[in-house]
């Protein structure tokens, strides 16, 4: 059931994250897209061998290395919001507000 809502939740949330990125940047929007496809694939393929190597018989190694992504994930988070603060830009900038 956690796996089942981990990756439920990625319909939801990978599409509004794709468009509120694309929005910070609208003059170079396709570029943009091709380097968020690109950065999907190559850690997608940087990161499936890793759960392999933990075998076949248990779900461990999965679940290690989501919770691993999760929390590289959140420390880029930290890291964009706090370089932004200082400079208005960062993690929401191209967020339109009204």
């Amino acid at each position: 059931m956690p796996l089942f809502t981990a990756e439920g939740s990625l319909g939801l949330v990978l599409g509004n994250a794709t468009a509120l990125a694309l929005g910070a940047v609208p003059g170079v929007a396709g570029s943009a897209s091709a380097v968020l496809g690109a950065l999907q694939f190559g850690l997608a393929a940087l990161v499936s061998p890793l759960v392999s190597l933990g075998g076949e018989g248990t779900a461990a190694p999965l679940a290690v290395v989501m919770l691993a992504s999760a929390v590289v994930a959140v420390g880029a988070l930290v890291v964009a919001r706090r370089a932004g603060a200082g400079t208005g830009a960062g993690a929401g900038a191209g967020r339109v507000s009204g």
